[in-house]
């Protein structure tokens, strides 16, 4: 009581200045009563028109907070705990009388603030700024470090906007955007950037997440050990948000071989699938992951289609029965990068998922990435090595099989069938036998068992006929 009500700032919070008329003083110098205020206002359409929420009902000011009065309505005097703006109207909740309501066609019905959400390099060490813009914007202009930067003088739709810049001044630094709507400004958070440098190119990749590692960096995906999968891989968040662009980029640029450049992983793909036949980037396709390389980092182009939880028979059950994805669901996926980019190429390599606005779907999972290494397997095709484990019988009648060895190194064994596809993953005694039970799921028919032990890789066919 007996001081001021309302606080502004013109500069992002630096220094504060009273508009209810208080100051030092005990009483209002511009009309504003002494009693306490539960709620403000500030209408988007006309920013000078201002409401505060107070124990005897709602004090207007017309003239951005130089005056205020009581307002003018058949609104009974009430203590005004909220108010909200819902489209044209404005909603109002009360004590003891209710929730009241008010139309003002002049509002836009309403505007959500523009976000940033992540920030990434291009090669070039330039700032890139992804935003989440949930409402449509006639211009955004950008602020890097307190000044302004640059304006983007074009109309953004709902949905995704990446602003490109070419600042490289500071790697750390502050940013945020101001967007307008049929002139008024709408101001998001401030965003803390911090740019990383990307590593020398190199000819191979590869990583199986058992080690925390810090090659990627992007939004919406993570590296952990998630409910239901024995060990570490990518994830993306789960379930992931409505409308959004997860990315996560592997900061190590890649050399494209002449031959054999291939980028093979395992991955659960669990998001709402499209309408049979609809086109990248239509309503109908609906959400949808996708692998990604780019020469420069700002423009990138897909090493295959864009794909949903259509692309496997098991995902889509899962999908549609409304179930979340484990070990057992991990399928092999290989893209040949010489299908997008040229021999030497230096290239850069990201995982993306993208939603619309209606359902969500558990996300993507990756693991065992492995891109252009020596003995990656397409089918079935052998690695000519001196063999150190031994596996009995085979071909196999029953439900389980032996793996004999004797290797310095911890050894694990990957089962594939004859698509290419992960069927089992399993950890092997090295100066014993490991007798390895078959999943419920594996068929009988032929497959490829590769055995890494340290630099030691070597494969074998087997073949299940249990009937």
């Amino acid at each position: 009581a007996e001081g001021p009500k309302i606080l502004r700032t013109d500069n992002l919070g630096q220094s504060w200045y009273d508009i209810s008329g208080f100051g030092t003083n005990t009483s209002s110098a511009n009309g504003f009563p002494d009693v306490a205020l539960n709620d403000l206002l500030v209408m988007p359409h006309d920013t000078s028109v201002i409401w505060a929420g107070t124990d005897i009902g709602i004090v207007e000011s017309t003239d951005a907070g130089q005056s205020w009065h009581l307002l003018i309505s058949n609104m009974p005097a009430a203590a005004i705990w909220e108010m909200k703006i819902v489209d044209k109207e404005i909603v109002m909740g009360t004590h003891g009388r209710g929730i009241w309501t008010t139309t003002i066609d002049a509002l836009p019905g309403h505007v959500y603030l523009p976000e940033i959400v992540s920030s990434i390099p291009t090669l070039a060490g330039e700032l890139m700024l992804n935003l989440e813009m949930k409402s449509a914007f006639d211009s955004t202009h950008l602020y890097l470090n307190g000044q302004l930067f640059g304006k983007l003088n074009q109309p953004s739709e709902v949905g995704k906007l990446k602003l490109v810049t070419n600042y490289s001044a500071m790697q750390s630094g502050t940013a945020y955007v101001r967007s307008f709507y049929n002139g008024v400004p709408y101001v998001s958070h401030v965003y803390n950037y911090e740019l990383f440098n990307y590593n020398d190119a190199v000819d191979s990749y590869q990583n199986n997440f058992e080690t925390a590692t810090n090659d990627f960096d992007g939004y919406g995906f993570s590296e952990e050990v998630y409910f239901g999968f024995e060990n570490a891989a990518i994830h993306s968040e789960h379930s992931h948000k409505a409308n959004i662009e997860y990315e996560y980029i592997l900061k190590t640029p890649i050399k494209v071989k002449s031959a054999n450049a291939l980028i093979n992983f395992d991955e659960v793909v669990i998001v709402e699938p499209g309408i049979s036949g609809a086109a990248p980037g239509t309503p109908e396709f609906k959400d949808y992951v996708v692998v990604q390389g780019s020469v420069d980092g700002k423009t990138w182009a897909n090493l295959l289609d864009e794909y949903d939880a259509s692309a496997d028979e098991k995902w889509l059950s899962l999908y549609g029965n409304f179930y979340t994805g484990n070990s057992s669901h991990f399928r092999f996926r290989s893209i040949d990068l010489l299908n997008t980019f040229q021999p030497n190429d230096e290239i850069l390599i990201r995982f993306v998922l993208v939603s619309d606005s209606e359902n969500n779907g558990w996300g993507w999972a990756i693991d065992n990435l492995r891109i252009q290494t020596p003995g990656v397997l397409t089918g079935i095709e052998d690695i000519i090595v001196d063999r150190q484990f031994s596996v009995y019988p085979n071909p196999i009648a029953s439900d389980a099989f032996t793996v004999a060895g004797d290797a310095e190194f911890g050894a694990r064994l990957l089962m594939f069938d004859t698509q290419g596809q992960l069927m089992l993953d399993k950890e092997l005694n090295t100066t014993d036998v490991t007798r390895i039970q078959l999943p419920w799921y594996v068929a009988d028919g032929l497959y490829v068992l590769n055995i890494n032990s340290g630099l030691h890789k070597e494969t074998h066919r087997i073949l299940i006929n249990r009937h």
